[in-house]
C-alpha cells in the first residue's frame, strides 16, 4: 500500500514538473485563456480579434479588435483597436484606436495610428508595445503606459523584442535600416531604451539581435 501511494505521489509530483504553462490563443476570430491546468477559457465573443498576449504576470492579455465596416472611421485602415482583458474574462477595456492625421504633417507617420500590429508587454507589465502604419518600408513602434493611458512614439522598425531580464531588462532590440550608432559601428539591428534612446548596434543580421537577446535573458539581474 505504501509503494502504491509513494508511486502516485511520484507520478503527482512528475505531472506538476511538466504542468504546461498558461498561454493565450486564438480560434474563429476569439481569444481564448489557457491555464496552468489546461482549461480555456473564451475571453471575446466578436469574431473580429487577435494578436492576443499574455501579461508577464499572467493577469491581464492584451489583443487587437477590428471594428465592423459601418462603424470605421476610416475606409481604407481597418478599423483596428487595442484592448485589454482580465484573464477571468471580465473588465474589458478599449486602450486606443484608430487615429488618422493630415498626411501632410511633418509628423504624419509618427502620430498617426492605424493597423495595428505586434503587441508586446514591457517585463513590467506596466507599458504595452506596439506597432502602427508607419512609413513606405517601416512601421512605426509605439509605447503605452497602462497607468496613464498616455502612448508616445519611440522609432521607426518593422520588428522588436523586449528584453526581460539581464543588464538591460526593460530595452528593447529594434531592426532598422542600416546605418553607424553613435559610436560609428555599422549595423541594422539596435539595442534602444525604453524612452527611444539609440544605445548600440547588435548586428547586422536579425538572428545576431535574437542571439544578443538570448545571451542578455541568461543572464541575472
Amino acid at each position: 500500500m505504501m509503494k502504491r501511494l509513494a508511486l502516485g505521489m511520484c507520478l503527482f509530483s512528475m505531472l506538476i514538473g511538466t504542468a504546461a504553462a498558461a498561454s493565450v490563443r486564438e480560434q474563429g476570430g476569439n481569444v481564448f485563456y489557457v491555464g496552468d491546468d489546461g482549461r480555456s477559457l473564451q475571453l471575446t465573443k466578436s469574431k473580429n480579434n487577435g494578436g492576443a498576449v499574455l501579461s508577464p504576470d499572467g493577469q491581464r492579455v492584451a489583443y487587437l479588435h477590428i471594428r465592423p465596416k459601418n462603424e470605421r472611421d476610416h475606409e481604407v485602415f481597418r478599423g483596428k483597436e487595442i484592448w485589454v482583458v482580465d484573464v477571468t474574462g471580465k473588465n474589458a477595456k478599449r486602450l486606443l484606436k484608430t487615429r488618422m492625421v493630415d498626411e501632410d504633417a511633418e509628423d504624419a507617420a509618427e502620430t498617426r495610428l492605424a493597423q495595428f500590429n505586434s503587441l508586446a508587454f514591457s517585463a513590467a507589465g506596466d507599458r504595452l508595445y506596439f506597432l502602427s502604419e508607419g512609413w513606405v518600408e517601416q512601421d512605426a513602434l509605439h509605447v503605452l503606459n497602462l497607468a496613464t493611458g498616455k502612448q508616445k512614439f519611440l522609432t521607426g522598425t518593422n520588428q522588436f523584442i523586449v528584453i526581460p531580464r539581464g543588464r538591460y531588462a526593460e530595452h528593447l532590440v529594434i531592426d532598422d535600416r542600416c546605418h553607424e550608432d553613435s559610436a560609428g559601428k555599422s549595423g541594422c539591428s539596435f539595442l534602444i531604451t525604453p524612452e527611444g534612446k539609440e544605445v548600440m548596434s547588435v548586428g547586422e543580421e536579425w538572428e545576431q539581435a535574437m542571439a544578443f537577446v538570448k545571451r542578455q535573458e541568461a543572464k541575472k539581474k
